[in-house]
């Protein structure tokens, strides 16, 4: 598996992780275990290396060395997600993610892979050992953090991710939990595995397709590798829930608006 890839992948699961730590809901342990899990399974140090090389168990990176065959993500199942409100997972299809409930389109520019559902299912440690649909629909309700889509290009290590922040699981008081309280508590949160975020940027607002994300650039710092990716997040809130578009590069390569230009408008 391409370290580089790997790298990637953990810093984007440190940043979606880290505003729950820091909110310290009890309600949270259960998904914050299991998210975590999800993060340890890319984990790397100098002495598993080798062995993550030779014999690649990770549900999510089985495709590492060919394209995906183009049924394996055909029109995905769209998973209710949280009880009492309109939230549904989006789906992607081919190049193509389309959510109704974040009322976007995107499609990954070339170079760039969307993960099936049963692969971002296998991140978020789901879809394994479900005897039916419900089961499984009910383990996702659980979840802290809900990743909804995940496109990268394995030859340079980029990564674009959708994530959702369940704030009824993270924090007291969700009503009035803000973006701005989000950027703020994944600054200071522990993200664990001695990762560090540096170089943390001033909040602006940006508008993608019509609607206005807090816009926050930092560099997530690896220190097993010595090795700093710089890192953008776009989020905003609804309902109760943080929507995140969360893009991670290599420096020198990282170029967001990829993504970001090809983002329209589905409502």
């Amino acid at each position: 598996m391409n370290t580089m890839k790997k790298i990637a992948l953990i810093a984007s699961f440190a940043l979606c992780m880290s505003s729950f730590a820091a909110c310290g809901s009890s309600d949270s342990d259960d998904s914050s275990s299991k998210s975590s899990d999800a993060t340890n399974a890319y984990d790397l140090n100098d002495d598993d290396e080798k062995a993550a090389t030779e014999a690649d168990t990770e549900e999510l990176t089985e495709a590492d060395t060919e394209e995906p065959a183009e049924d394996e993500t055909e029109a995905t199942t769209t998973h209710a997600a949280a009880e009492g409100t309109n939230f549904t997972r989006g789906t992607s299809s081919g190049n193509v993610y389309t959510s109704q409930y974040n009322g976007l389109k995107i499609t990954a520019p070339e170079g760039f892979t969307f993960n099936s559902d049963e692969e971002i299912l296998a991140a978020m440690n789901l879809g394994q050992s479900y005897t039916d649909v419900s089961e499984q629909e009910q383990e996702l309700i659980n979840l802290a953090t809900i990743t909804d889509a995940m496109a990268q290009n394995s030859m340079t290590g980029e990564t674009f991710m959708v994530v959702y922040e369940n704030l009824d699981k993270t924090c007291p008081d969700p009503e009035n939990f803000t973006v701005e309280d989000y950027f703020e508590a994944s600054a200071n949160a522990d993200l664990g595995s001695g990762m560090e975020m540096r170089n943390i940027g001033e909040i602006s607002t940006v508008n993608i397709a019509g609607q206005d994300y807090l816009y926050r650039k930092h560099d997530m710092y690896y220190p097993s590798y010595d090795l700093s990716l710089p890192q953008h997040c776009y989020s905003r809130k609804i309902d109760h829930f943080i929507v995140s578009l969360i893009y991670s590069g290599l420096a020198g390569n990282e170029d967001p608006s990829k993504f970001i230009n090809n983002i329209e408008s589905i409502n």
